[in-house]
């Protein structure tokens, strides 16, 4: 089975732009929203506990982060989350964002089961 299409003009696929098609649907009692963060002045998605009303930045479905990865702590911290590894320099620039959260990434994803299809848009 071949693993790759192109796609000329416009595209749309279902589930991307709220992770769904890589991470099924959010569990129950989270609802995905967009909120308001005062100090990048942006509207940022996040998720909302609708048993408790509390409300995640990051995505409930990836689980915990790989040992050597955390969290830390920046301005912005209400709209998105930045992450750091062992290997990465303090002093890093908060806007240089880093390469993102590693629960993201191909490998792990193909760990979850997730199948990956390569796209090539024209």
């Amino acid at each position: 089975m071949n693993n790759e299409w192109q796609v000329v003009g416009r595209c749309y696929i279902d589930g991307v732009e709220d992770g769904r098609v890589f991470l099924g649907d959010l569990p129950e009692p989270y609802r995905r929203v967009v909120r308001f963060e005062e100090v990048s002045e942006k509207w940022w998605p996040a998720y909302l506990n609708q048993q408790t009303g509390d409300i995640l930045v990051g995505d409930p479905r990836l689980g915990l982060l790989p040992p050597e990865w955390r969290a830390k702590r920046h301005k912005h911290e209400n709209a998105w989350d930045w992450y750091t590894d062992d290997d990465v320099e303090e002093d890093r620039n908060p806007q240089q964002k880093l390469p993102g959260d590693p629960r993201w990434t191909v490998d792990a994803l193909r760990r979850r089961g997730v199948i990956l299809h390569n796209f090539k848009l024209v």
